[in-house]
């Protein structure tokens, strides 16, 4: 989560080291000390204590705000160091391919994500921390031509869709938030939380500014 932090302190001082160093971070994260990505499903882990769990259905064990966490963070390293050429040659391919891995994994109808990505029906209500995420970071990719193609229109559409009508509630407050925690687990139309409410509003900015960029 302190990712785009630590490319500001490259761009604000000039060394290049702090990049570096979150590169490494990342890289023992996902790969050579943790293990936390899989590639088969193009998605991240939450911590060890989940590495190669499974789900009832035997697919992986795939947090949906742990996972929109990552593909967020990604997104916003990326506003700062640019999403073209060799700064950004890291993080298009994370990128990329959990984009393509989300967008399988939403919900057709009412277009927000499960806590249980992998595995809706073990917690089977909409969660907006998740959701919210995944459509700023697919919004995102749109607005700066990383993602493109109208499977990811569709998504950001009814993503928005889904945050707008599903999660935000007549009278104003943001629900179906989970609460603080570190697995899927149900959440309802009065859950609602300060960091909900933000990757809420993080989602709303994005897209505005999609829709701009286009009229």
């Amino acid at each position: 989560m302190a990712g785009q932090a630590w490319a500001l302190a490259s761009n604000i001082t000039g060394d290049n080291r702090y990049v570096a160093k979150l590169e490494a971070m990342f890289q023992a994260t996902a790969g050579s000390a943790y293990h936390l990505w899989n590639p088969e499903y193009g998605l991240f882990y939450r911590d060890m204590r989940f590495l190669n769990k499974t789900y009832p259905n035997g697919k992986m064990y795939a947090w949906g705000r742990g996972n929109g966490w990552a593909i967020a963070a990604t997104a916003r390293i990326m506003t700062v160091i640019g999403h073209q050429g060799e700064a950004a040659a890291f993080w298009l391919p994370y990128f990329r391919t959990m984009a393509a891995s989300v967008i399988a994994l939403q919900n057709a109808t009412d277009g927000m994500w499960r806590a249980s990505l992998t595995d809706p029906e073990v917690v089977d209500n909409p969660e907006t921390t998740g959701s919210a995420l995944f459509v700023y970071a697919l919004a995102y990719g749109l607005r700066t031509g990383v993602l493109q193609g109208p499977e990811y229109e569709q998504a950001v559409s009814l993503g928005w869709q889904g945050l707008s009508q599903v999660a935000q509630q007549p009278d104003g407050h943001v629900g179906y938030c989970q609460y603080i925690g570190y697995m899927p687990a149900p959440a309802n139309s009065s859950s609602t939380s300060d960091f909900c409410v933000g990757t809420f509003l993080l989602a709303a900015s994005e897209v505005a500014q999609l829709v701009a960029s286009r009229s």
